[in-house]
């Protein structure tokens, strides 16, 4: 009964803090609105074109419905073009997908934006998180966070790496056919809590749990912040409960003070993860970003390389002539895949980064407006948000063929070009700080599947979400065999 009550009250009180606060922001904005068209007709740059909705919601209802598979954009996108201002989740919005826009927003962090999620992700993810810090603490964290996962470090990880992938694949092959998206799931998180937390105590069913758990917290980044039972906001807040048991319960079971986790929790002195509640926003963090980026570019690499059986050839063929020598005198891929450094294959990273073109893990991202600017003939107004996608701007390249998967295309684009159109893990102060481990362990497991597995799509044509963040659309069903 005490809690029912607590969850009533908690309730009513979301309700009504969710309804000032929009109230407040459409008045405060109606009030500002004669400002900026002041200034545009001085400047003579207009506001983007767009329709910002009914007062108080906006378009907030059509988002809710159709920005999963990406319609609420793509529907403004063909009536307004590349930039077009809207409302949703209570915030005026511009969104952008033009290149020179994208980067010009990434690269202005802390002085011309700053992030700014929707609430309900805000409250969520919670302080101490690096996607919600604002600068100075944000580039404070990163600073500390940066040694524990940079290439070099996580090289003596690359066992426990090994172990899993190796342990997983031999439980795919058995398996009449597997759901590729939850295997790779459960694969990325398990070797996840390995690296970061340690590998006693971990189990199949705990990492299963903790892997739905991870899918129901992301579920609810864009919804409305209302602790009502059984919505997908209230769900996402048990399902980070639930998380943080099971992260409580390993880091009790794994006492080396070398993991990154240990690290964390253990630091008395933090100057920017001060809270117990700041360290476990953290750690949530750390263990979602791992996971899903890993598993999502592993599940469409799968995919492509089954469709494209000519690159899984040459891919293989390039695999098998790296380590020719030292396969010879022992067959076993957990002894030989660590013998060299596999960062040095370069159609696997071809590859890697192709399907990182086509399905960024991190579709775009929001930002604050700090101060009002210019973006090509338009005036951005102090205050609002932007919203930019990744995914539509690698649409938007100049490369031939741009929607066509082709690894090879990266053997002639130059540095320049590169860094141009190539963001999948965004640029400047906030781009992933897991960059380097993420990519590491997406090359060894694909050296792993390439070598030890053959495998058959059973879903025809499968396609796939992208907002919060690529997925399949319905189960990718796969049937693994073993290579000999």
């Amino acid at each position: 009964m005490t809690y029912a009550l607590s969850t009533l009250l908690i309730t009513i009180r979301d309700v009504f803090l969710l309804v000032w606060n929009v109230t407040f922001k459409t008045i405060l904005h109606l009030i500002r609105t004669l400002i900026p068209s002041y200034r545009n007709q001085i400047t003579m740059e207009p506001l983007p074109p767009g329709n910002m909705g009914w007062p108080i919601i906006g378009e907030t209802i059509d988002f809710l419905r159709k920005s999963q598979n990406g319609d609420f954009f793509k529907e403004r996108y063909a009536k307004y073009g590349s930039i077009f201002r809207t409302n949703f989740l209570g915030m005026n919005n511009i969104h952008i997908r033009d290149v020179s826009h994208v980067k010009k927003v990434l690269l202005g962090e802390h002085h011309l934006v700053a992030t700014c999620w929707p609430p309900a992700m805000r409250r969520l993810l919670g302080s101490g998180a690096l996607a919600t810090m604002l600068d100075p603490d944000h580039r404070q964290l990163r600073k500390l966070v940066r040694p524990y996962l940079n290439a070099e470090v996580l090289s003596s990880a690359k066992d426990a790496m090994v172990k899993c992938v190796a342990a997983e694949l031999l439980k795919w092959k058995s398996a009449p056919v597997i759901d590729l998206y939850n295997a790779a799931k459960h694969l990325t998180m398990k070797c996840g809590c390995a690296v970061l937390i340690g590998e006693n105590g971990l189990n199949d069913d705990m990492i299963d749990e903790t892997s739905a758990n991870f899918i129901t917290f992301g579920d609810g980044f864009f919804q409305l912040p209302i602790l009502i039972p059984g919505s997908k906001y209230y769900q996402a807040t048990q399902a980070k409960k639930s998380i943080l048991q099971t992260v409580y319960k390993l880091h009790r079971e794994n006492t080396s003070k070398a993991s990154i986790i240990s690290q964390i929790y253990g630091a008395t002195e933090d100057k920017v993860l001060r809270t117990q509640a700041e360290k476990d926003n953290f750690v949530v963090e750390l263990l979602f970003g791992a996971q899903e980026t890993a598993a999502c570019t592993i599940t469409c690499a799968v995919t492509l390389l089954e469709q494209n059986p000519h690159v899984f050839k040459k891919l293989h063929d390039e695999i098998d002539e790296f380590y020719k020598d030292v396969k010879q005198e022992d067959d076993n891929v957990e002894t030989w895949i660590l013998s060299k450094d596999f960062r040095v294959l370069g159609y696997l990273t071809n590859i890697i980064k192709e399907t990182l073109r086509l399905f960024p893990p991190i579709g775009g991202g929001f930002r604050k407006i700090l101060r009002p600017f210019v973006l090509g003939e338009y005036w951005i107004p102090k205050d609002w948000t932007i919203t930019y996608s990744i995914q539509c701007m690698h649409e938007d390249s100049d490369m031939d063929n741009v929607t066509d998967f082709i690894p090879e295309r990266w053997d002639s684009i130059t540095q320049a070009a590169y860094i141009s159109d190539f963001l999948p893990f965004g640029a400047g102060p906030r781009s992933c700080v897991g960059r380097d481990y993420a990519l590491q362990f997406i090359k060894l497991a694909l050296i792993m599947l390439v070598s030890t597995c053959r495998w058959k799509l059973q879903t025809k044509e499968p396609t796939f979400t992208r907002v919060p963040i690529v997925k399949p659309e319905q189960p990718i069903m796969v049937k693994m065999m073993d290579a000999k």
